[in-house]
């Protein structure tokens, strides 16, 4: 993993951006806006590429695993407020470990 940093760095904002997307579906999902904002198109789309990094990182970090799988059921109830703030513990835990 960190044999790749460009690989890794490009994966860990490809997932941000993944989560980001799933909270702007959910609060249209809510009514809560009409649709998606107007935002600087992603420079990387996550994909199966993505997928080796980010799998690794969650699998060696029981704390980030455990997030995920919070912010999984979050969006699934549709708890906006809890998304966001588990989206930031993420975001912070993932680019802790890009600086490694």
């Amino acid at each position: 993993m960190l044999s790749k940093p460009a690989e890794f760095s490009q994966a860990v904002d490809a997932y941000r951006q993944k989560l980001a997307f799933q909270i702007q579906a959910t609060e249209i999902h809510l009514g809560l806006h009409s649709g998606f904002e107007p935002r600087r198109p992603p420079r990387v789309r996550y994909g199966p590429a993505h997928q080796p990094f980010i799998e690794s990182i969650f699998s060696r970090d029981q704390e980030l695993a455990g997030l995920q799988a919070e912010f999984k059921s979050a969006i699934k109830r549709n708890d906006i407020a809890r998304v966001m703030i588990l989206y930031e513990k993420i975001s912070e835990g993932l680019l802790e470990r890009i600086a490694i």
